[in-house]
């Protein structure tokens, strides 16, 4: 907790009176304010600059409140709560980073959202679909403040904000409580005030009963009432302190479903028993559209009585819906039917929990990060599939559309189902997982290349294949590579007896590419079946990556000329292509690899800069093929000159993954090696050891690995001259490289630098002689 310097007591024991407005340069601890944003009944709002992180962020500065007592008797109830709200992290709720004191006044540093209101938002006049989906994704947040015992009590559209992607967070929890208890009875003073905003009360707020999250539900759907119809559910002069009047009629011709309303109602019962027992079973009765239930329904009656529905309605339809028109409708529904399936709150509960589940302390850090990343991508997918149903016209533009979106849904399906039923190394990779495989849809058009929606009037069977590529992928994405290469295998076979030629050359690739991955000597074989089907299809693009794969393969065994023609090979093909810009940084990489094993790191940094260039250019940062160039160049680099760049990537992955993570210990290693190599061996030791800890926690954790970094830290400890604890590091070391499968010359350095250690420490022949024996076992 910051605390503003000046905000204790005067001499005499009474404090200074705050200033009735800041001023811009003025510190609250570490902040400095910049500009007044706004004011609400809770406090003011001012944007401020963080140094410290070097962000904006927003900081309201609570205002006392006569009806719940002075705000010195209130400050460490607040407090308190501000400390709860910033435990709360959810991608719904407006993100706490600190609280505070000022002359008195508890000031809330929270995340700068620049959107706007909801209030502003509803104004613009969305779709009373688009209108449901943001108020579900508010009321997710409300949910998971009711999971942490908080009760907002002041729920309303004005404290929903909007960022620039348009998705909702829960805000002004100033009010918040912790679980159920009496409204607070108002100050002597002002006995007519009650805590909370007229229009968005529940009636026990204004009655002093118990108030709890059923209050919320009210006023969420007093609010989603007002959002949906354009008027509030009861006239502004109602009072709460008698009995309520029936909600008032939906406006003439609202689109409003009856099924929505019906949730409404029941949320908007003057008796909380009577409303949904949690927020939860709200927001799921809002997601549960009957009518799918009714198309399931009716896909399920016999070919007789279907065909008599058919018959006896026909004519009425005709009359009432063009063949466009339900065509369009249908295509909707479908969308919604399959986003309800992807990411529903059930799903997304489910995830959570399989998450958590696997780990407690990295699960629902975890989770969260990879539902932000997600979530908005399956939002954006179903904006982009409504707008392609209801495309006008042409049919071809909208099929060519359409089958682009399908193949996007078939990677956020298949990543959906894996991570309900994960494994400890699913969820370790899960965040990786989007940021490499989640195309945005955004990338699917109706003018579009015809090259990349081949998609076209393919059969089911081809659906399924493609379906099965999706899944493969997704499993290598998700760390599950043997899995991959089992799913890619069946894929190609039955391509192949399909004589789907381009499905086959796909899945070939994606084996190959594991299996080089995973150092299996079928890798080559496996490459050149790839290039030889694309060759069937004239498919560049499969050729170039096959060659580029085998470039590093063949680097990697000392086959220095088939590497430099497997080069040359991919590099022909790229000019064919005109060198597009991913895969031409591909090809560098590989490239790279090879100078360095044929000229050296110095003709390696050439290559490794020009990849570097290319993805810095194209890729968002974290992702892993970016953190991939700076490593590479960072490593290839004298130490000192290497460090910012791995320093950068440690940055990076504390940011995006979490300070706990198993990305962020590689980092930590990286940074911890480079300063050892220029001596900072202090810095480096804190480093290894991060990362070690970290390690250690991680259930999937390869014991090779593990080893090297035992023994990384086995030397800087020597240069340290600690020498026992060195010479227990190499130890350590040295028993997880033999568990892991590490190659002979890893364990042979490893056990060389333990036997110098040992030498330093004049450790008895005797004692020595086990690990020297070990050494010409595998040197000869």
């Amino acid at each position: 907790m910051s605390t503003a310097p000046g905000s204790g007591s005067a001499e005499s024991g009474q404090r200074a009176a705050p200033p009735t407005e800041l001023a811009r340069g003025l510190s609250l601890g570490r902040y400095i304010v910049l500009e007044r944003l706004g004011a609400g009944g809770m406090g003011v709002v001012y944007a401020a600059y963080d140094p410290e992180l070097d962000r904006k962020v927003a900081i309201k500065l609570l205002r006392p409140r006569p009806e719940l007592g002075a705000i010195g008797d209130r400050s460490a109830s607040l407090l308190n709560e501000a400390k709860t709200l910033a435990a709360l992290s959810h991608r719904n709720v407006v993100t706490v980073h600190d609280v505070g004191t000022f002359l008195g006044q508890v000031f809330i540093a929270m995340e700068f959202i620049g959107g706007g209101t909801l209030t502003q938002w509803l104004a613009t006049g969305p779709s009373w679909r688009e209108v449901l989906r943001c108020f579900i994704q508010a009321g997710e947040g409300l949910a998971a403040a009711h999971d942490k015992g908080l009760v907002h009590r002041d729920f309303k559209p004005d404290n929903v904000l909007l960022d620039v992607s348009r998705h909702p967070r829960v805000t002004d929890f100033g009010l918040a409580q912790k679980g159920a208890g009496p409204a607070p009875e108002p100050a002597a003073t002002d006995s007519a005030r009650v805590a909370g905003t007229v229009g968005f009360l529940a009636p026990e707020q204004v009655r002093r009963t118990t108030v709890d999250a059923r209050s919320d539900q009210f006023a969420f759907c007093l609010s989603l009432h007002l959002g949906l119809y354009g008027e509030p559910a009861h006239p502004k002069s109602v009072d709460l302190r008698a009995p309520l009047p029936p909600v008032r009629a939906a406006p003439a011709g609202s689109p409003v479903p009856g099924w929505v309303r019906r949730v409404l109602l029941q949320g908007l019962s003057e008796d909380p028993a009577s409303r949904f027992p949690s927020m939860r079973e709200l927001l799921a009765a809002l997601e549960a559209d009957p009518s799918r239930a009714r198309r399931d329904s009716l896909q399920r009656v016999g070919a007789a009585a279907l065909i008599l529905v058919v018959v006896g309605l026909g004519v009425g339809l005709s009359l009432r819906e063009s063949l466009e028109q339900r065509t369009q409708r249908e295509c909707l529904e479908r969308v919604e039917a399959q986003l309800a399936t992807m990411w529903s709150l059930q799903r997304r509960s489910a995830i959570e929990q399989s998450f958590n589940g696997i780990s407690p302390e990295l699960g629902g850090d975890t989770w969260v990060r990879v539902r932000d990343r997600l979530g908005p991508q399956f939002d954006g997918w179903g904006d982009s599939s409504r707008a392609a149903c209801r495309l006008k016209g042409d049919a071809a533009p909208r099929a060519l559309w359409t089958s682009c979106l399908e193949e996007r849904r078939k990677t956020l399906h298949s990543m959906s189902e894996l991570f309900a039923h994960p494994d400890a190394e699913v969820m370790t990779h899960a965040l990786n997982t989007v940021l490499v495989e989640v195309a945005p849809a955004s990338g699917c058009t109706p003018s579009a290349p015809a090259a990349l929606l081949e998609l076209e009037g393919s059969t089911p069977a081809d659906e399924a294949l493609r379906s099965g590529l999706a899944r493969a992928r997704v499993l290598r994405a998700a760390g599950k590579l043997t899995e991959g290469i089992g799913e890619a295998r069946t894929v190609a076979r039955y391509a192949r007896v399909q004589k789907t030629a381009h499905v086959e050359a796909e899945a070939m690739l994606l084996v190959g590419e594991v299996s080089s991955e995973l150092h299996r000597l079928d890798a080559e074989q496996n490459l050149l079946e790839a290039i030889v089907a694309a060759e069937r299809v004239g498919n560049d693009e499969i050729r170039a990556r096959a060659w580029i794969s085998l470039v590093s393969w063949y680097s990697g065994r000392g086959r220095l000329e088939d590497a430099a023609l497997a080069n040359r090979q991919a590099r022909a093909i790229l000019v064919r292509l005109h060198d597009p810009a991913l895969l031409l940084a591909s090809q560098l990489t590989a490239e790279g690899i090879l100078a360095a094993s044929v000229e050296g790191p110095e003709a390696a940094r050439v290559h490794f800069k020009k990849a570097l260039e290319i993805r810095q250019d194209l890729l968002e940062a974290g992702h892993p093929l970016l953190m991939r160039s700076l490593n590479n160049l960072g490593n290839a680099l004298p130490a000192d000159q290497g460090l910012p760049l791995l320093s950068e990537v440690l940055k990076t992955r504390e940011t995006l993954f979490g300070p706990s993570h198993p990305e962020t210990a590689i980092a930590h290693e990286n940074v911890g090696i480079a300063l050892s190599l220029t001596h900072a061996c202090g810095p480096a030791l804190t480093h290894l050891e991060t990362a070690l800890d970290i390690r250690l926690k991680d259930q999937t954790a390869n014991r090779a690995l593990l080893g090297k970094l035992y023994g990384s830290i086995g030397t800087t400890l020597a240069c340290m001259l600690r020498l026992p604890e060195a010479e227990s590091s190499h130890r350590q070391a040295v028993t997880l490289l033999k568990e892991g499968g590490a190659t002979a010359e890893e364990q042979s350095e490893q056990l060389s630098q333990l036997l110098a250690v040992m030498g330093q420490l004049k450790r008895p022949s005797s004692e020595r002689l086990v690990f020297e024996d070990q050494l010409k076992r595998l040197e000869q």
